[in-house]
Formats: structure tokens, C-alpha cells, sequence
């Protein structure tokens, strides 16, 4: 294999090594994107199960009141 072959072949191999670096970075980004999104979902479902907890609630008192009113106790 002469030098230039040689030189063309080590160039190639120094772009893909970058190429899977850059891969990589963007890998990381992402995964600290989705960890990102998975707390916030976490967040978000806390949030809806005690607005349902609190509805339900509110609607068993609703319906409580509205029980008494009907029978006049």
C-alpha cells in the first residue's frame, strides 16, 4: 500500500471517529431529553391524580348536599 493509499485510508478513519463522536453528543442530548420529559410526565400525572382525587371529592359533598336538600334533613 503506498503512502498516499495509506494517508486516504487514515483521513476516512479520522471523519467516521468524528462522525461517531458527534453521534454520540447527540446521544447524550437525548437522553438527558427524555429523562427530562419522564420527570415532567411524572410531574404532570401527580397533578392530574389529585385533581381527580379532589373532583371526586367535591362531587360525592355535591351529591351529599344535594341528597340532604331532597330529604329535608
Amino acid at each position: 500500500m503506498t503512502d498516499e493509499t495509506a494517508n486516504l485510508i487514515l483521513e476516512q478513519l479520522r471523519m467516521i471517529r468524528s462522525e461517531i463522536r458527534d453521534l454520540d453528543t447527540r446521544l447524550i442530548n437525548v437522553d438527558e431529553r427524555l429523562e427530562s420529559l419522564e420527570t415532567n410526565a411524572q410531574g404532570l400525572s401527580y397533578i392530574v391524580t389529585t385533581a381527580i382525587g379532589s373532583i371526586a371529592l367535591e362531587t360525592k359533598q355535591l351529591k351529599e348536599r344535594v341528597d340532604a336538600l331532597e330529604t329535608g334533613s
